[in-house]
């Protein structure tokens, strides 16, 4: 299986992070749950940084996917 670079082996886990807006946080953790994902945080504020409002789930294949927004 092929990485996330052309010619890299994969190896799971990986975690993957993408940044976007409160509400599709919200909308990634729904969906993720939904497509069989497992809960490993629900959206909310996180101590780590200011404004730092996360959700955290890990896919059928055991990687950590988190959707992120760093803004108020």
């Amino acid at each position: 299986m092929v990485g996330l670079r052309q010619g890299t082996e994969y190896r799971s886990p990986v975690h993957v992070a993408f940044s976007t807006d409160r509400a599709r946080v919200d909308a990634f953790y729904e969906a993720a749950l939904a497509a069989g994902g497992t809960d490993k945080g629900a959206p909310g504020i996180r101590a780590t940084f200011p404004n730092y409002y996360a959700a955290y789930v890990r896919d059928p294949d055991g990687n950590n996917i988190k959707a992120v927004c760093r803004t108020a």
